[in-house]
């Protein structure tokens, strides 16, 4: 009775190197997406000009992240290391909430920010009338309560939450014979729904880029007046700057669906009976988390006010342990004294 109980919930036997390895990927991507993303949430609280609109679209990007990182990764660490899942069935149900809450969370998330970038470049005139405080907060609100709601549909009866043997991550099943048509709907749907979204807004936001230029090479042509063709570069380089926080947020969606797609392809092969081998499965799923790691990097390298943000975070701190007050002794004639 032990037996049946305990075997669905144990990892499939692996070697000490194979073992090994997936601790130390496990725990080096916990590490490193738990300190990138924290990092970024002290960026925007010290540095004022990171306090805009689309970075909260951002910070909520590192949200979803951090929780991965600190909640859900730990959890897979600690079945590695223990080889099989401690935790129940109401702990298995738990995780795979949580991991498909960060999944949707992190996927519409995505959309909006690519929704804010076309408005903002496309629509100028009206961003600040539909973008205004109490508006991004409802979406905020807006995005984790539909991640919540299509991430829990196995408590209402669509497919069911189950441990994952080969990968150490409990999930939801999306095999033919335990995940209905409409859970599968549902997933598939949300999915290439916020794809079709996020391409359309780029290639708006491709077009009226190659648009504007024009008209600015236009004017600049069919102008005499150098007083007047100075009073063109604010608005050119404010746009400029605008088309270059949308190419870095471009490349993070980029990386999001590199980092998914193999997944999201094994999840289709599955669906028609298509079995993968445990290795390969396992090798998805890292790539998966190391999704919840990159976006930091991103920022780093192609944003300058995050980039010397994070330097002067890292410098502060250096410098904070480096020069830490130690105990000096100085002594007078008349007498010795202990000064911290």
């Amino acid at each position: 009775m032990n037996e049946t109980t305990k075997a669905p919930f144990s990892l499939k036997p692996r070697d000490s190197l194979q073992v090994t390895m997936e601790i130390l990927v496990a725990c080096s991507l916990m590490v490193l997406g738990a300190c990138g993303n924290a990092l970024v949430f002290i960026a925007v609280w010290k540095e004022k000009s990171l306090r805009t609109t689309p970075n909260v679209f951002v910070v909520n990007l590192a949200v979803t992240d951090f929780l991965f990182c600190v909640v859900v990764l730990p959890l897979t660490s600690a079945t590695f290391i223990q080889g099989e899942w401690k935790l129940g069935l109401h702990g298995c149900n738990l995780q795979a909430l949580m991991f498909s809450t960060n999944i949707n969370a992190t996927l519409v998330t995505m959309t909006t920010i690519s929704i804010n970038r076309f408005v903002l470049i496309r629509y100028r005139i009206k961003y600040k009338t539909v973008y205004t405080k109490r508006n991004v907060i409802f979406m905020i609100f807006g995005i984790w309560c539909y991640a919540i709601l299509v991430a829990s549909r196995p408590l209402y009866g669509l497919g069911e939450y189950v441990f994952n043997p080969s990968t150490a991550f409990c999930s939801i099943d999306k095999k033919p014979d335990s995940a209905s048509r409409i859970s599968r709907f549902v997933a598939y749907f949300t999915l290439y729904a916020n794809i079709i979204i996020v391409m359309r807004c780029y290639v708006g936001i491709y077009r009226t880029v190659r648009q504007h230029r024009r008209q600015i090479k236009n004017s600049q042509e069919k102008s005499e007046n150098t007083e007047r063709s100075r009073g063109n570069r604010g608005p050119r380089k404010e746009v400029g700057e605008e088309v270059h926080i949308a190419k870095t947020l471009f490349v993070v969606i980029c990386l999001f669906g590199i980092c998914w797609f193999p997944t999201a392809v094994a999840g289709i092969v599955v669906v028609f009976g298509t079995t993968i081998p445990d290795q390969v499965q396992e090798m998805l799923m890292l790539t998966v988390c190391l999704a919840s790691v990159v976006n930091p990097m991103v920022y780093a390298v192609r944003n300058r006010r995050f980039r010397r943000t994070f330097k002067r975070i890292m410098e502060l701190r250096f410098s904070t342990v480096a020069h830490r007050p130690a105990l000096r002794i100085s002594v007078r004639p008349e007498r010795a004294q202990t000064t911290l």
